[in-house]
């Protein structure tokens, strides 16, 4: 079976809130929701809150774990050294050199994006970091025998 490495990257640009894995006998990356960070629920409230086709899965995975793969989560994923690539590849002097100021101590990826978005740079930026999530997509079908389409 094949993926098509834009589910995989999709998947990834989720990966801080949701949890994703690669079927490999139907070749489908799937995303299940995990809730709202931070919020704790117990087994049963969990239980409850699936749908049958949820459920169905969840059972299918765990009688049949070997077929799953589970995702990274990438959505920090070398991000501090992403911003500082695609600061470095900037043409303008000035905003490069606002943003590279921005990226020290502590909160500076935080700090950095929010300049990002002042500075009117965040397409570019979001364009950027989902071609890195490409050729982290690239490497982790490699590393896990996973053939892909692009």
């Amino acid at each position: 079976m094949r993926i098509r490495l834009s589910d995989l990257v999709d998947a990834f640009e989720k990966s801080d809130t949701s949890t994703g894995y690669v079927d490999l006998k139907i070749g489908k990356v799937i995303v299940s929701d995990d809730g709202l960070p931070g919020e704790e629920i117990s087994l049963d409230e969990a239980d409850m809150a699936l749908d049958d086709a949820q459920l169905s899965r969840a059972m299918d995975m765990e009688d049949n774990w070997e077929r799953y793969i589970l995702l990274p989560d990438v959505e920090d994923y070398e991000i501090k050294s992403q911003l500082a690539s695609f600061i470095d590849g900037l043409d303008d002097d000035e905003k490069k050199s606002k943003l590279v100021a921005a990226l020290k101590g502590a909160g500076a990826i935080t700090r950095a994006e929010r300049l990002i978005k002042k500075l009117e740079l965040f397409a570019l930026w979001r364009e950027y970091r989902r071609k890195c999530y490409f050729a982290l997509a690239r490497d982790f079908c490699e590393e896990n025998r996973i053939e892909y389409d692009e």
